[in-house]
């Protein structure tokens, strides 16, 4: 910490302070049940994703499989079923808490299939839409959600370009089709 961006910000604390960067990357679970138990099984079970928060607050983001009759969430295992599995993303959308400038951001989703491992293991894009991809096989598969990030020009003082720039926003934990 404290050696990656020496600038100041307008509280008089670096920007890359311990507290400052803390809040920049959350985690967000699936929970069954608002309870800690709910929560600690959700964190065992991988049911979620990271998000890099200085980007922007996600919301209306998920990610699961429809296998035959079933349905697999992130961080499941499921049986796939040939010609039968679809695996779906909902496109996230900006919290209307999170900064909204005069153009909105570009949202990126890619489908990895990441196991077995595959020189592409990219099968499937999509460009500010929600994600269908019918599975054509078994394996692992996760979703990477980029951002460019258009809408915090406004408050891009020290580099605009950078909000021209696609960045990792959203990384899930994968969904098992066996």
């Amino acid at each position: 910490h404290q050696n990656t961006l020496p600038y100041g910000a307008g509280d008089g604390e670096r920007l890359d302070s311990h507290r400052r960067l803390m809040r920049w990357f959350t985690n967000h679970f699936l929970v069954t049940e608002m309870t800690l138990d709910g929560v600690r099984s959700a964190v065992r079970a991988g049911r979620g994703w990271m998000v890099a928060e200085g980007l922007g607050t996600p919301v209306g983001m998920d990610f699961y499989a429809t296998a035959g009759a079933s349905t697999v969430g992130v961080g499941e295992t499921g049986s796939f079923v040939a010609g039968s599995t679809r695996i779906h993303a909902n496109l996230p959308r900006l919290h209307s808490d999170s900064p909204h400038g005069k153009v909105a951001p570009v949202v990126v989703m890619r489908l990895l299939r990441v196991s077995p491992p595959d020189l592409a293991p990219v099968v499937a894009m999509t460009v500010n839409e929600d994600l269908e991809y019918d599975a054509e096989q078994p394996g692992v598969y996760r979703l990477e959600v980029s951002i460019v990030p258009l809408h915090l020009a406004p408050w891009a003082s020290l580099d605009n370009d950078k909000t021209e720039q696609e960045f990792p926003w959203i990384v899930t934990n994968p969904i098992y089709l066996d």
